[in-house]
């Protein structure tokens, strides 16, 4: 199954980065989190990519035009200066790029992006800002095993602030849980499962948004979905969603890295 990923948005609540870079290249651990959703894909033998981008696009470019480049592995023998390239570990990715205009909303992004798919039956789908530990076979199957034209992930949002468990009688703290997950509202994680029948659904070029013009119509007609995940999940949001996320990857704590 081939991955296609929304990367085209301005992602202006992480303005101190994306000023300057697109969001999905702002790095985690020296590395863009588009590459860390990519190689969690891969994990699962998914090695065939569509990025879907708009904003700073040629950044994209720019980026995979040398990547790897910095995976190379190198054998010189200085008395001959011979030099032999060894290229072990290299990821064997298919990327595309496709620019889908700079203002265009997601659901149109996808939209455009319809002969990349044509031939599968499904296809993964998901935002170029979110990391999880999330079994995607384990997805796939669920979809596959269903009527459904698209399934949703649904996860617990980590909680932003600690609470306070305490005694009111005599005004004691007995707990502290530090970021707890919500209040036990699930939200959309953002990893998709999709049908190819989802382009029967009424797009336009430019409007059309994922999340309500047609996640909403599918939930009407009873065709979305949902496959509920209780483990890791972090978007990338804000700055202190992207100190989260480097705080993990340096405590090599990150549930996501599983290669």
């Amino acid at each position: 199954m081939k991955l296609l990923i929304f990367a085209g948005g301005y992602g202006s609540r992480l303005a101190e980065f994306t000023s300057n870079t697109p969001k999905p290249l702002v790095q985690i651990g020296g590395k863009p989190i588009i590459w860390h959703i990519m190689k969690y894909y891969s994990t699962f033998g998914v090695n065939e990519f569509v990025l879907l981008v708009g904003y700073k696009a040629l950044d994209f470019v720019e980026y995979f035009k040398t990547f790897n480049s910095d995976n190379f592995d190198i054998e010189i023998q200085t008395n001959s200066q011979e030099m032999r390239v060894h290229r072990k570990n290299i990821d064997n990715w298919s990327i595309r790029i496709i620019d889908t205009g700079l203002d265009t909303m997601t659901g149109s992004r996808l939209y455009r992006a319809k002969h990349t798919v044509e031939n599968y039956d499904n296809f993964f789908l998901t935002y170029g800002d979110g990391l999880s530990n999330i079994d995607l076979g384990e997805l796939s199957n669920h979809h596959q095993s269903s009527d459904n034209c698209v399934t949703l992930s649904a996860v617990s949002p980590p909680g932003r602030f600690g609470v306070i468990e305490m005694d009111n009688e005599n005004n004691k703290v007995t707990n502290l849980i530090e970021k707890p997950n919500g209040d036990g509202a699930l939200i959309n994680g953002g990893f998709f499962v999709v049908s190819s029948e989802i382009f029967n659904e009424q797009f336009d070029e430019v409007s059309t948004v994922w999340e309500t013009d047609i996640l909403e119509n599918l939930s009407a007609k009873n065709k979305l979905g949902l496959f509920k995940h209780t483990d890791f999940w972090q978007s990338m949001d804000t700055l202190r969603e992207k100190q989260k996320l480097e705080y993990l990857w340096k405590q090599k704590e990150c549930p996501w890295r599983i290669w």
